[in-house]
């Protein structure tokens, strides 16, 4: 599980791509509070995951799957496919934040919740 607040939820989002590239179950849940994330960063981010799967082993357009691979020898040692899905959960602070950010990081992670809390 990975959390941040405010303009760390970047940063969160940083990790659990990089952390993807290391191993798929690393992270189950991202848990960002008040994000704070600008509609390029947003853009450039998550453009790496696979549009609207839940999975992140999924065969998108750019992925490699032993199939697409150049030598398509079996390997023993092929890593088995992600078992859990990632769940996003969002703390926002109005219904004009949700609509700013969340549709769209929904898109790339629609597992989760959205909960409209204002802030303390």
């Amino acid at each position: 599980t990975i959390m941040a607040c405010d303009n760390l939820c970047g940063l969160a989002l940083k990790l659990f791509t990089a952390a993807q590239a290391i191993d798929e179950d690393m992270i189950s849940d991202i848990i960002l509070v008040y994000p704070a994330l600008t509609a390029k960063f947003v853009n450039q981010q998550l453009v790496m995951l696979p549009k609207g799967e839940t999975s992140m082993s999924g065969t998108g357009k750019n992925r490699v799957t032993p199939s697409k691979r150049k030598n398509k020898n079996k390997n023993k040692n092929t890593k088995p496919k992600r078992k859990a899905t990632i769940q996003l959960h969002l703390f926002v602070e109005s219904e004009n934040d949700k609509k700013a950010r969340v549709d769209i990081l929904r898109y790339f992670l629609p597992l989760g919740t959205t909960t409209i809390s204002p802030k303390p």
